[in-house]
Formats: structure tokens, C-alpha cells, sequence
């Protein structure tokens, strides 16, 4: 296993499926306020994520090709999904646990997924610090919210 293997999976907290993950689970142990906290965080994620690249696309450092629109959407890098993802989960589940330790684990694991980005050639530094800012907004916005 190379250390790119390792960065990518790493890079794979702030992927869908995690998120998925930790939607679901919040939904089977009836935490509902939760659930609709990452659901709307999602949704206004996917929103500013259309936007912005709708507008403003330029190429990922390492370039992606694309045919239709919504693969224009996804291989633009105009801001980083992934951690915004990271940042939105991170602030719902720190609001959720209300523990320093993983208040500190949390805020380690957002820091790893946006540098892993990085490494990865997926996005510019400033895309992932776009990301992670708005993903803190949108975390706070839905824990006022909901």
C-alpha cells in the first residue's frame, strides 16, 4: 500500500458515503434533529457547490474531462465537497457529542481530509479553506436551524 492509497482513503471521511453513513445511523437511533441537521446541510452543500462552479469553474490541478454539465459541476474545483462535507459533519457531530476529545478528533480528521485533497492534486489550498469555511457556515447554519 503507497502512501497515496493511504491519503486517498483518507480523503474518502469526506466522501458521500460517510456522510451517507452518518445520516443513517442518526435516523435508526431516532435522532432526528440530526438526521435533518446533515440532510439540509447536504442539500445547501449541493447548492452552493452548483453555483459556484456553475460561474466560476476552473480545471483541478490534475485536469478532468467531462461531456455534460453535471460533469463540468464535478470536475471543477472552484471549492472542495469533500471538505465541506468534512466540515458540516464535523460541527453536527461535535454539537452532538459535546466532548473535547471528539471535539479535537473531529477537528483533526476535517484538517486531514482537506490537506489529503490537496495532496491528491483535487483542489488548490484555497479551494479545501473554501470549502471548510463554508462547510462551518452551513454547519452552523443548519444547528441554528434545526
Amino acid at each position: 500500500m503507497t502512501m497515496n492509497d493511504i491519503i486517498r482513503d483518507v480523503s474518502a471521511l469526506g466522501g458521500l458515503a460517510i456522510y451517507l453513513v452518518a445520516m443513517i445511523s442518526f435516523l435508526l437511533l431516532q435522532q432526528f434533529a440530526q438526521f435533518w441537521q446533515l440532510l439540509i446541510g447536504l442539500i445547501l452543500a449541493y447548492a452552493v457547490i452548483s453555483g459556484v462552479r456553475s460561474v466560476y469553474i476552473r480545471d483541478r490541478p490534475k485536469a478532468m474531462q467531462y461531456r455534460t454539465w453535471w460533469q463540468k459541476i464535478d470536475a471543477g474545483t472552484a471549492v472542495s465537497m469533500h471538505a465541506m462535507r468534512a466540515a458540516i459533519l464535523g460541527i453536527v457531530l461535535i454539537n452532538y457529542f459535546s466532548n473535547i476529545w471528539a471535539t479535537t478528533w473531529l477537528i483533526i480528521v476535517g484538517l486531514v481530509v482537506a490537506s489529503a485533497r490537496v495532496w491528491l492534486k483535487k483542489h488548490y489550498v484555497a479551494d479545501v479553506a473554501w470549502g471548510v469555511g463554508v462547510g462551518i457556515v452551513i454547519g452552523f447554519v443548519v444547528l441554528w436551524a434545526v
